[in-house]
């Protein structure tokens, strides 16, 4: 990796992969928003044409509305947010653990194996 300023700068080729994966990420996002818009505009539709026909009755599209609107949120910012392995984190937390080693060893710090990437 070349060196720009603070940031490494990833070769061409990684950033295509990544620009690449971003992509994909972005396209799967605006296709679970549609399918969570066009589904819960069905619902709401069949819950009003039912209260047409007699009294408005308790709103239930509101339960499938907000707790799938959850996880649209969630993916939203998983697709839009921090990038959470961004090269000044990585720093961030090496420096960290730098520190805790001066406090005590860095094997007795606990830590899977799945922790690390």
């Amino acid at each position: 990796m070349k060196e720009t300023g603070t940031l490494p700068v990833p070769p061409e080729a990684e950033l295509r992969q990544l620009a690449i994966r971003r992509l994909k990420k972005k396209g799967e996002f605006r296709s679970h928003l549609y399918v969570y818009l066009v589904v819960n505009l069905g619902l709401w539709a069949v819950w009003f044409i039912d209260g047409l026909n007699g009294s408005f009755g308790f709103p239930w599209p509101v339960f499938p509305t907000l707790f799938w609107g959850l996880f649209v949120v969630g993916h939203a910012s998983d697709v839009y947010g921090r990038d959470p392995l961004r090269e000044d984190r990585v720093q961030r937390e090496m420096e960290e653990l730098r520190s805790l080693a001066r406090v005590r060893p860095l094997d007795t710090l606990e830590l899977d194996d799945d922790d690390w990437c």
